[in-house]
């Protein structure tokens, strides 16, 4: 009876030791002390191995007793935010003449901004606007000349840019003048901002690019393709040409889905902006895990525009966490398909997190299991070996309770 408990012991052991096992991959956390906060990064190797859109991240210690600590974490995906905080202005003069229309604009508090986001009730319009500064009414500074806005809606197009965009300033008065003499542009509201962007690291990431033109639809695509996949939060493309320009452009990337006819290449959208010489070309996108981008131009009636650079820039996703009491060797597991995100106590209590945390470092990664192709080949060499197992246990049991039933007679 004593060997039957024992024996069924050890194998409720070997099966919670394999569940600790269902992850491809484990790195060893290096520096990591009990009772205290730590905090790293998933460097650029990791990224391609996750599953389940990252929820497959799991931080596990083992202890001298051999007892395994699930540890509590807080995964950041984008701890780089770019916020746009709205400026308290005041329209305090807005008149026309001959040329067109002035608008005066006053900050009160002498706030820095670094946009102007116009309303107009109009659909259609395009209109080269000039920005300038002023402390006192009487000497006007130069933001922006012949900066460009623009509209277009139809039955095939529904385009907007009307976003001053300039270098941060702080002064009391703006003046904004719309050419339009024929008074057709009709003004509705300012919008200021300050685009203000946490201070972290951002990576620029390996990446090659190809050109192609579709004469049929008047467009430059531009194929980036990177190294692996990577959390991507900025892009920058920059144009040859010198003089001035302004394409809308459409950012995405492509992958496949499967039809009728088989599998598919398909372009997704991410955001919708312009190309132009009036802006330096860097697009915040919000943050996507891709391997490539695709930006599409529009070249209307223009000739196509030669691309000299495309930059790609991304932040490390972060991961802070909470290490119990107990001495122990600390890993990173990932690599799991459809796991769960886990529900830990510190999610709910963020403002109790410490501000100042050392980092610690990860070792080389491990392979824990094979991968899917070698698995299946496995799962169907050992189809019949695995139900070997399932009939001897059976038999083992139904043995033992007979042979109890025996004695008890």
């Amino acid at each position: 009876m004593k060997r039957y408990l024992s024996f069924c012991l050890l194998f409720f052991c070997v099966l919670g030791f394999a569940q600790m096992h269902t992850y491809d991959y484990k790195q060893e956390i290096k520096g990591a002390k009990a009772g205290e906060w730590k905090r790293f990064s998933l460097p650029e190797s990791v990224y391609a191995k996750l599953k389940s859109e990252g929820n497959d991240l799991r931080i596990y210690g083992i202890t001298t007793e051999k007892d395994t600590i699930e540890v509590p974490y807080i995964l950041d995906k984008n701890h780089s935010k770019t916020e746009l905080l709205p400026i308290p202005f005041q329209v305090i003069n807005q008149s026309r003449t001959s040329e067109g229309t002035f608008l005066t604009l006053k900050n009160p508090k002498k706030e820095i901004i670094d946009q102007i986001e116009l309303t107009f009730e109009n659909q259609n319009f395009d209109r080269k606007i000039t920005l300038e500064g002023s402390n006192d009414q009487n000497q006007w500074f130069t933001l922006l000349k012949d900066y460009r806005v623009v509209a277009i809606k139809n039955e095939s197009v529904s385009f907007v840019y009307n976003t001053l965009k300039f270098n941060e300033s702080e002064y009391l008065y703006y003046r904004i003048f719309i050419p339009d003499p024929s008074h057709e542009i009709q003004f509705v509201s300012a919008t200021v901002n300050h685009r203000q962007k946490t201070s972290i690291l951002i990576y620029e990431y390996e990446s090659q690019f190809a050109v192609n033109e579709d004469k049929k639809h008047k467009e430059t695509w531009v194929r980036v393709q990177l190294n692996t996949l990577l959390p991507i939060s900025t892009l920058r493309v920059l144009p040859q040409q010198t003089h001035d320009y302004f394409r809308p452009i459409r950012i995405g990337y492509e992958d496949s889905i499967q039809t009728r006819k088989g599998w598919q290449k398909r372009f997704v959208t991410i955001a919708s902006d312009v190309l132009t010489s009036q802006n330096k070309n860097i697009y915040d996108l919000s943050m996507q895990m891709l391997d490539n981008l695709v930006i599409r131009i529009d070249n209307q009636d223009n000739e196509p525009l030669q691309i000299k650079a495309v930059e790609v820039y991304g932040t490390h996703y972060q991961v802070t966490a909470r290490f119990p009491e107990k001495q122990a060797d600390y890993f990173l597991v990932y690599g799991k398909t459809n796991d769960y995100q886990p529900d830990y106590d510190i999610s709910r209590f963020m403002q109790n997190i410490p501000a100042d945390i050392a980092s610690v470092t990860l070792g080389g990664i491990e392979r824990l299991r094979q991968s899917k192709d070698e698995n299946t080949v496995l799962a169907t060499n050992n189809k019949n070996w695995l139900w070997g197992i399932v009939i001897f246990i059976v038999v083992f049991l139904f043995y033992f309770s007979f042979k109890m039933l025996r004695e008890k007679k």
